[in-house]
């Protein structure tokens, strides 16, 4: 493992190096990192986040599955681990960052002037550096709820990348700082929401759909599925002040 700016760079981890479990995994990690997953084609590389908020463990756990299987991927795999010290916190993946601290996926945008936008800022000079053809960035939803994912484009592309995990988009032009607005409509970059942290049925799909993301030779065709592929545009954000009280349902 090596050092590099702020990021460490762990080239190709071994099922041995890693733990036996996500925990073990997660506690032999110094802090932000890169992994490395050396691929059949090592002229094409695809980037995958996850744990940009260190209360959301699906992506995390379904990484460390793949590397104990054994599974070599079709190109070159770099998979970037964010918030590992927050995740670390006790109780573990409890906290979505650290007290006093930033949302790691609200600072890929100017101004980069505290650690989480230093860390962000290096993520993004990786990202430049590397020329990935595509990047996901797996997440768990707040709470319970059904997989679906988020795009600022919607494509071919995104959809096509979108389908490895759900059949579920929302497009939306919300600029927030999040990391998959570096998407342009021709580099395909979304974020996955696989349901609960708690659930069982989210590690599934986090785990179903990398397994896809590192093996197939092409994620960017448009995938051939016989489900409806759902693209719900515009979504609002409402955000509201202290003590306010929110009740929804299906009638008034």
């Amino acid at each position: 493992m090596t050092l590099k700016g702020n990021h460490y760079v762990w080239m190709a981890p071994q099922p041995e190096d890693i733990g036996a479990t996500p925990i073990e995994f997660l506690h032999r990690l110094p802090g932000p990192c890169w992994l490395v997953l050396p691929g059949r084609d090592r002229s094409r590389s695809r980037v995958m986040a996850t744990l940009l908020h260190g209360n959301e463990p699906s992506g995390l756990m379904a990484i460390h599955r793949c590397i104990l299987a054994g599974i070599q991927p079709a190109v070159d795999i770099h998979v970037f681990l964010g918030s590992v010290i927050a995740a670390r916190t006790e109780p573990l993946f409890s906290q979505r960052f650290l007290s006093g601290h930033r949302d790691l996926n609200r600072c890929f945008r100017p101004p980069f002037n505290d650690s989480e936008g230093v860390i962000a800022q290096h993520m993004l000079d990786y990202l430049t550096a590397l020329q990935p053809e595509c990047l996901i960035d797996i997440h768990n939803t707040s709470g319970s709820g059904p997989e679906f994912s988020v795009a600022p484009f919607d494509n071919a592309l995104h959809r096509s990348l979108a389908q490895l995990f759900t059949h579920r988009m929302i497009v939306t032009e919300l600029r927030l700082g999040a990391l998959m607005e570096i998407a342009t409509p021709k580099f395909a970059a979304l974020t996955v929401e696989c349901g609960g942290a708690n659930e069982h049925s989210s590690h599934e799909i986090a785990y179903e759909g990398v397994v896809r993301y590192l093996t197939r030779s092409d994620v960017l065709s448009d995938a051939s599925s016989t489900t409806i592929f759902e693209v719900f545009d515009e979504p609002l954000r409402f955000e509201l002040e202290d003590g306010t009280a929110l009740q929804y349902g299906e009638g008034p």
